[in-house]
């Protein structure tokens, strides 16, 4: 993945766990001040390339959890018990 696409994925992450602190124009700026090099662009340009390989990446991952869901919803899989 190319610098953009892992600048967005590392925006995403610093705003999702802020959980909204961030809702005030007043709010941005103030952190903006306090962490000039913390707070990445809201906007950056992802090549085809970067969009694709990470739609792929998402795909396999997909795959890979629908297969264990399917086991434990629809297979015969019990769950384990996890009160303990």
């Amino acid at each position: 993945m190319g610098a953009a696409g892992s600048h967005a994925i590392a925006a995403s992450a610093e705003l999702t766990h802020r959980r909204g602190e961030l809702g005030t124009e007043e709010q941005r700026k103030r952190y903006r001040e306090e962490h000039p090099d913390e707070l990445l662009p809201l906007a950056v340009d992802l090549s085809q390339e970067d969009v694709i390989d990470a739609m792929h990446k998402l795909a396999a991952a997909m795959r890979q959890i629908d297969a264990t869901i399917y086991e434990y919803t629809w297979g015969r899989r019990a769950l384990p018990n996890l009160v303990q």
